[in-house]
């Protein structure tokens, strides 16, 4: 089934309750042709549901938990200031 915000609000993931009890919550789309999707999509719907903070906050995550040496993690966290950085402050709450 595709996933449409439709089918969040009458579906929801428990990201936003795992995140509010301390679990690591990353974002991915395992397998975008059977799934629908795109790792853009996914990052659209969780801004919508769990707003702009939480949407970073997975993606330091998923950089800190991944299998990437430290310099590949300390150049992605660099990449992801930055376009933090170039959003508009509205956006980031």
């Amino acid at each position: 089934k595709r996933r449409t915000r439709e089918a969040v609000a009458e579906y929801p993931n428990p990201y936003v309750d795992f995140d509010r009890l301390g679990c690591v919550v990353t974002i991915d789309c395992d397998d975008p042709a059977i799934f629908e999707t795109s790792i853009t999509r996914e990052y659209a719907l969780v801004e919508e549901v769990a707003g702009s903070a939480a949407l970073e906050r997975y993606v330091r995550n998923a950089i800190a938990t991944s299998f990437a040496n430290a310099e590949a993690k300390r150049t992605m966290e660099l990449q992801l200031d930055a376009a933090v950085v170039e959003l508009p402050a509205a956006s980031r709450s």
